[in-house]
């Protein structure tokens, strides 16, 4: 990816953050979870994370979370 695309992605990742602020400051949170996968998803490129590197991240991130409360 090229460095001028990294900066418009950066951008538009900046641009969702303040409207995920402003979706939650008005209580409309439904809205800013969407926003939210929105940017997850935009960072996921900008950082080439695979859809299975998420979900093995989520599982392992679960399973910790499981061990430490037994």
């Amino acid at each position: 990816m090229t460095p001028h695309m990294l900066e418009k992605l950066d951008t538009i990742c900046r641009t969702l953050g303040d409207y995920i602020s402003t979706m939650r400051e008005h209580d409309l949170d439904e809205i800013a979870m969407f926003l939210a996968m929105a940017r997850l998803s935009v960072q996921m490129k900008m950082h080439e994370i695979s859809s299975g590197e998420l979900k093995a991240l989520c599982e392992a991130i679960e399973t910790t979370r499981c061990s430490t409360r037994q």
